[in-house]
């Protein structure tokens, strides 16, 4: 099994929602979000498991600024009695990034995720605890988007932070001379 896992992460390959892992960041500021405990407490362990530090925003090398979370249900489905056979739940973060610059790299994106499910009016009680189920994948989802913008504002710093190899062989050619 060890051998397994060693040449699996030997590739490339990580386990599902471990991309914080790989955000090449020490530390970051979370601003909101306490609206939904459950979102910022969950959040806030994935970083912090990953190494990433959750400081106040003067520390931080990114500010994530999370908004409104909202949580909906609306009825899909309507039976010919006018019952309600099949729910839509909503689970929608909105959310901002910004540099330690003071510059905002995304302002107000949402992330939405949606999921659908059959409503049995006789097992009310193992209806709700599937709703609870299907929210709290819903928000890991939402979480691991949520990291995988981070990263890719990582990445996109890194890249205009690192000069390129054209940009490093034309200084040293000047320097030569």
């Amino acid at each position: 099994m060890l051998i397994c896992i060693v040449s699996i992460s030997a590739c490339g390959w990580h386990f599902r929602g471990d991309i914080a892992a790989s955000l090449n960041i020490d530390s970051i500021a979370i601003e909101g979000g306490r609206q939904d405990a459950a979102f910022y407490q969950r959040l806030s362990q994935v970083l912090e498991r990953s190494g990433v530090q959750v400081t106040p925003s003067a520390d931080a090398d990114l500010i994530l600024k999370i908004g409104n979370i909202l949580k909906d249900r609306k009825p899909l489905t309507i039976s010919t009695d006018g019952a309600v056979e099949e729910y839509q739940l909503y689970y929608v973060v909105v959310m901002s990034v910004q540099v330690a610059s003071g510059e905002w790299v995304i302002q107000n994106q949402s992330i939405e995720v949606v999921r659908s499910y059959r409503f049995d009016r006789v097992q009310v009680l193992a209806q709700e605890n599937e709703e609870r189920r299907l929210y709290n994948d819903m928000r890991d989802n939402a979480i691991r988007r949520v990291l995988q913008r981070l990263k890719a504002v990582v990445s996109a710093q890194n890249k205009v932070a690192a000069p390129s190899t054209v940009e490093r062989a034309t200084e040293s050619a000047t320097h030569e001379n």
